[in-house]
């Protein structure tokens, strides 16, 4: 099976839905942008990477990671220094077994933009994701 993107949610704050018809199996990647210095944590999710966004220790986007299960509730909620906003996404057809590769830092730029580095290392089958995040 082919890995396919299915559904997100995004919200204003620290709590976002979890997206409809999320079955188990499926992988469910969050992004928690807040004003902290240390990652953001969500229950039951793993920490996959985190950034620095505006300088070391005022803001932070934290990506976390989790595998559906069938015992998780309809909302997940971040926690961690002031959540500006938190988004989620829901993928299909990921081999949970398989570890994924080392993530990366995207290089940032002002004005709108963002660039993801070049990657000539990915596998067959494999699925390349980008997150971003901008605040007012």
């Amino acid at each position: 099976m082919a890995i396919a993107y299915v559904s997100s949610n995004v919200a204003a704050g620290a709590t976002v839905n979890k997206p409809a018809s999320t079955a188990v199996g499926d992988v469910l990647l969050i992004a928690v942008h807040a004003f902290h210095s240390a990652d953001a944590a969500v229950t039951g999710f793993t920490v996959v990477k985190s950034h620095d966004v505006a300088g070391a220790g005022v803001a932070r986007v934290t990506v976390l990671k989790r595998v559906a299960d069938g015992s998780e509730g309809a909302t997940f909620t971040a926690t961690g220094g002031t959540v500006v906003r938190t988004a989620i996404a829901r993928f299909t057809g990921v081999d949970s077994a398989v570890t994924e590769g080392t993530p990366t830092d995207a290089a940032g730029l002002s004005g709108g933009g963002c660039g993801l580095p070049a990657n000539s290392t990915v596998a067959v089958q494999a699925a390349l994701v980008g997150l971003s995040a901008g605040g007012d």
